[in-house]
């Protein structure tokens, strides 16, 4: 946003300073979200879950088992973060 800052605000200083730490973070950061995201998009798929992780009755049991193996073997550091599909968490659907 700040390279194009002047486009949106021309003649405006950049409201915001970051130094270079700043920017590393962010970068790090947005890069283990980025990952997290791709990571949960793919398990949503795998499970076949639906919008906001609804899943039929029909196929309740089954998806439960399976994402109970998932959860055990689901690495947060890999994975950029806590598993996302558990009674309590935040939704992930809403993030």
């Amino acid at each position: 946003m700040q390279k194009c800052w002047n486009d949106i605000a021309p003649g405006q200083a950049f409201p915001v300073r970051w130094n270079e730490q700043d920017i590393e973070r962010h970068r790090k950061e947005y890069a283990r979200l980025k990952a997290y995201d791709d990571r949960v998009s793919c398990l949503a798929k795998d499970l076949e879950l639906d919008g906001d992780a609804w899943v039929s009755n029909e196929r309740y049991e089954e998806v439960r088992v399976k994402c109970s193996a998932l959860r055990k073997s689901w690495d947060v550091d890999h994975n950029g973060g806590l598993f996302p599909f558990q009674d309590g968490a935040p939704s992930w659907f809403l993030s």
